[in-house]
């Protein structure tokens, strides 16, 4: 795996006597010199006590110091003395594209930084051959975590950290924020059957390929339904390129498809490449639809129909029950289920 520390630093001086540097830290000492203050002062100012009466003045005068200072609090002191580290861990855990991680990344930084916590960010790296992630995930100092779409084969390590899950894959044994993308997907075939469709394929990376994910069982059950033979178009990884790759190869096929029903919108956008570089259109002779909501998609000559994940409040929600985890270790499971929302576009749209 891959970490990512979005923590404080704290400030360094260099100073240059008789040819030698040497190097001082700016500590909280420094900070009550400049303000005026006892460093027990400065203490209760930047921890945020409100039990102990500090006038206003004080107060401001302490927190321009620190900036004027560049000063940030030694976390490792300042875990021991309160208890917490301030920090929370974010697993990357999934088969989505990094265009779709970096907006859930963006929201859940935003979230937990907001309110005073720093971000540790984990993404895992090859996590379809892992049985279980690494120890030392678990191992690590923080308040709490927040595991990103964890696969059905991970076993979670075992931690006595607050952790909740969330996304299109949870754990279903603790607390999580899931989204029903699998109604989403049954929406789009029904729409893509009602458009008069009927040689609708599914396009996949290796990893959801399979019986069990939800995505292709609703694309394989709305087929079933219809009575429609399925056709699955597998590419190498959950990426444009290999999206494009595997679409192209099926384009030569004669008896090919009228409709792309798409794992992902990153699959979805290799896939309008394939399609408009064998010289058809979009979607008089290939309907296509993507799931996830990137809003690249709709900036194309043919905006692309997708199925949009509520980021932000999947965000906020997971975020809300980690911190309840974390102040009521004994609270009852907190499990919520979020819909996800068919938008169509001109790219399955022949009205």
């Amino acid at each position: 795996y891959i970490c990512f520390h979005f923590s404080h630093f704290m400030h360094w001086v260099v100073e240059f006597s008789d040819n030698e540097l040497t190097v001082n830290p700016i500590r909280s000492i420094d900070v009550a010199r400049k303000a005026g203050v006892s460093r027990t002062t400065v203490s209760y100012v930047l921890n945020g006590r409100t039990d102990v009466s500090i006038p206003e003045e004080t107060r401001a005068r302490v927190l321009a110091a620190a900036e004027e200072l560049s000063y940030r609090p030694n976390m490792a002191a300042r875990a021991l003395v309160l208890g917490k580290t301030g920090l929370i861990s974010l697993w990357l855990i999934d088969t989505t594209t990094i265009r779709h991680q970096a907006d859930v990344l963006q929201a859940v930084h935003k979230r937990v930084t907001s309110e005073g916590s720093d971000l540790i960010i984990n993404r895992m790296v090859n996590h379809h051959e892992q049985e279980e992630p690494p120890q030392s995930l678990a191992d690590w100092q923080c308040d709490g975590i927040l595991a990103y779409n964890i696969l059905p084969h991970f076993v979670l390590p075992k931690t006595t950290v607050p952790l909740v899950s969330f996304g299109s894959y949870v754990h279903e044994q603790g607390d999580f924020v899931a989204v029903d993308l699998k109604t989403g997907v049954v929406q789009a075939m029904h729409h893509l059957v009602a458009s008069g469709r009927r040689k609708i394929a599914y396009v996949v990376n290796r990893w959801g390929d399979r019986e069990g994910d939800d995505r292709r069982d609703a694309y394989a059950e709305t087929m079933a339904h219809y009575g429609l033979e399925p056709q699955y178009i597998v590419g190498s990884a959950a990426t444009s390129a290999g999206a494009k790759e595997a679409v192209a190869i099926a384009l030569q096929d004669p008896k090919r498809f009228d409709a792309l029903m798409c794992f992902s919108d990153e699959m979805a956008l290799g896939a309008y490449r394939a399609i408009l570089d064998s010289g058809l259109k979009v979607p008089e002779d290939v309907a296509l639809v993507g799931v996830d909501g990137l809003d690249e998609l709709n900036y194309l000559e043919v905006p692309i129909t997708t199925i949009v994940q509520p980021i932000s409040a999947m965000c906020r929600m997971a975020w809300d029950f980690l911190k309840n985890r974390i102040a009521d270790p004994k609270l009852p499971h907190q499990q919520v289920v979020l819909p996800a929302s068919l938008v169509i576009r001109e790219s399955s749209d022949l009205s």
